[in-house]
């Protein structure tokens, strides 16, 4: 048989003595696209409609962004939106949230809008009224949701009385495994769902480049996630996401940017697959409640960096909000350099933390070629070296703010950056 662009083979009976018609069935499916099925973003759908009528927009060929903003526009931003109740917020993860625009607009950020999510109904709540039970043994040569790619998978599903479940005996995207269970509830007004899947051993580069998506991050993935959620809409659903995310990556490195070189001087650095930032481990846990997923403890530790950071994501609306310690190894390690992540995370936005690098400056400046250290720190021999560049730019700001609303941590960080 033959559905869609998919050619089925198998078997099946069908029971008609009991009161609810059942269907009981072990099919072969070549490939499917589950994309074709559900309710989808209004911008995802004219690209599909594009596609099929051969007038495909241009897009590009990787759906993010990863870019440092220099220090001179950070610098300003962070004078700027400085103030008394900022530099009260300032120490926690949520100083300077999504939603607040003065550092924002600094930065060329912009407000983060909702949108992301279609609120289009994804007809899940018609499996209530099927007169019919399914009871299905599928096998898929090639399973794929869009682009993202799943590869062969072995699942099981049974409908029963509105209640779908689906077992994901084993997907194989490429290597590694991924297995788990998909239960959707409607006996109720409102469809609920239930979901666990276990990753073990992926190779994330692979699923990335089935995808069609850029190369920037290599290693084997494992992790669990344990979520529930309930509504009709990609949006409902979102909206009320709560559980458990962890995932582990071992043995790759980031790709395109080489961190230890980028940050130090602090400018923009464009993608280049020649520039890899080398890891022994990545790992991040994630509590997962109304929309957002915070974590306290995301790291990352690899010979030439090791990174600890801590922030909150914004499923609801793709808004990122981070912060991060980034210490250099081998020496010198014996400062860190605070780091924020903004933007969205199709569009990430790393910037100096400025309020908290001086609140935690303590020996040596994390600027190269600039040698500084606390009044109260042991004076060297060797007469203290201003980079004239920094000196300039500081100064430029300071005269141009005339020192208003500049917080007193930040009034001292600029006057040791400057010597005055």
């Amino acid at each position: 048989a033959s559905l869609d662009a998919s050619s089925i083979t198998g078997g099946f009976t069908v029971d008609l003595a009991s009161e609810r018609p059942a269907v009981v069935a072990k099919l072969n499916l070549d490939k499917i696209d589950t994309a074709r099925y559900v309710a989808t973003t209004p911008v995802a759908a004219a690209i599909a409609v594009a596609r099929r009528t051969g007038d495909a927009p241009q897009v590009p060929a990787s759906p993010y962004e990863l870019s440092l903003i220099p220090l001179k526009p950070s610098l300003e931003a962070h004078l700027s939106s400085a103030g008394p109740a900022a530099v009260a917020a300032a120490p926690g993860p949520e100083a300077h949230a999504p939603g607040d625009s003065a550092e924002r607009r600094a930065l060329n950020l912009g407000p983060v809008v909702g949108g992301v999510w279609s609120k289009a109904s994804l007809g899940l709540e018609q499996l209530r009224d099927a007169g019919t039970d399914f009871d299905l043994d599928l096998t898929v040569g090639d399973l794929r949701h869009g682009d993202v790619v799943l590869g062969k998978s072995a699942l099981g599903a049974k409908l029963q009385k509105g209640s779908l479940d689906i077992d994901v005996r084993e997907v194989q995207p490429v290597e590694g495994r991924i297995s788990g269970r998909v239960k959707i509830d409607t006996a109720s007004e409102t469809p609920a769902y239930d979901i666990l899947l276990d990753v073990g051993g992926v190779p994330v580069e692979k699923v990335l480049q089935k995808a069609g998506q850029r190369d920037i991050l290599r290693g084997k993935l494992t992790g669990k996630a344990e979520l529930k959620a309930s509504g009709r809409s990609e949006a409902d659903i979102v909206n009320s996401l709560s559980g458990t995310v962890t995932s582990e990556f071992r043995d790759g490195a980031i790709v395109g940017y080489d961190i230890r070189r980028a940050l130090r001087p602090f400018a923009n650095r464009e993608y280049d697959p020649r520039n890899t930032t080398p890891y022994q481990v990545i790992s991040a846990d994630f509590a997962v409640s109304d929309g957002r997923a915070r974590s306290e403890s995301i790291s990352l530790d690899g010979p030439a960096i090791r990174i600890r950071g801590d922030g909150t994501a914004n499923l609801k609306t793709a808004a990122l909000n981070y912060r991060s310690r980034i210490s250099l190894v081998p020496p010198p390690s014996n400062f860190s350099i605070p780091v924020k992540i903004l933007g969205t995370w199709n569009q990430i936005k790393a910037a100096l933390d400025w309020a908290r690098l001086a609140t935690q400056w303590t020996d040596v400046s994390p600027f190269e070629g600039v040698e500084l250290g606390r009044r109260s720190a042991p004076r060297r021999s060797a007469p203290r070296q201003i980079d004239p560049e920094l000196k300039s730019l500081i100064d430029e700001l300071v005269a141009k703010k005339g020192g208003k609303a500049t917080p007193p941590e930040a009034i001292e960080l600029l006057g040791e950056m400057t010597g005055k």
